[in-house]
């Protein structure tokens, strides 16, 4: 007598991304990430998923500039992404112990459509090419206007969740825009000045977008719960 939803794989993902998918989600139980309750096979071989039924709006009519939200809205939307990836992102404690084994997640694929807004807050879905942070990379899946543009090749980090949430921002902030010319992130380029689109922007607000937006990842928050503890403190004064 629950509303469930019903997630049916693309047969070229199949058993790979429900394992992904379901093994992240396992160990994540947090309010604003989307619970996952089965998984199994249809009679005709396709994979599935039983997840809760989140009862909300995609992110992306509003970072489409369509809808809007008023700024302490919108960031509240990013201090409830950066809560749940401060949750299943690693420990940076534990990480300074050589002989800690940390399980930390990266979710790789933060975008509008994996964001529902509901009435308790945003919801991040789809963690079917989630991967353990330290994992090699082994293919460039993700969304490109995503992604840092000096993501490192080699490994996955957690330096890819937490610019895709600075880019949701941005875009959720300046009416759709993105922080970089033709939503193509590149090394060799500065982060459009947010107050050129929003003059009238929060100017805390817009020093940190400059920073989470940053090419260079010295120049991003190195954690979650860095970006998180900056943005709390630029929401209560708006």
């Amino acid at each position: 007598d629950e509303e469930r939803a019903l997630k049916i794989f693309d047969s070229a993902a199949g058993y790979e991304a429900v394992r992904r998918e379901i093994g992240a989600l396992r160990k994540i139980n947090h309010p604003n990430v989307v619970k996952v309750y089965w998984a199994g096979k249809t009679s005709v071989g396709g994979w599935y998923l039983i997840t809760e039924f989140v009862d909300g709006e995609s992110l992306n009519e509003f970072v489409r500039g369509e809808r809007r939200l008023r700024d302490r809205e919108a960031a509240d939307v990013a201090l409830d992404l950066l809560d749940a990836l401060a949750a299943f992102h690693p420990d940076p404690a534990r990480l300074e112990d050589l002989g800690a084994q940390d399980n930390g997640l990266v979710h790789r694929d933060i975008k509008p459509h994996n964001v529902i807004l509901t009435r308790t807050g945003a919801k991040l879905l789809d963690f079917n090419i989630a991967s353990r942070v330290g994992d090699p990379v082994r293919t460039q899946s993700g969304t490109p206007p995503y992604q840092p543009p000096d993501a490192d090749l080699s490994r996955w980090d957690v330096s890819t969740d937490l610019f895709a949430v600075g880019v949701l921002l941005y875009q959720l902030l300046c009416d759709g825009r993105h922080p970089y010319l033709y939503e193509m992130p590149m090394p060799d380029q500065a982060v459009i000045d947010p107050r050129t689109v929003r003059p009238d922007l929060d100017p805390g607000l817009a020093e940190f977008l400059i920073k989470a937006c940053a090419p260079a990842n010295a120049d991003r928050f190195a954690t979650a719960a860095e970006m998180l503890t900056a943005l709390r403190g630029v929401r209560s004064n708006l």
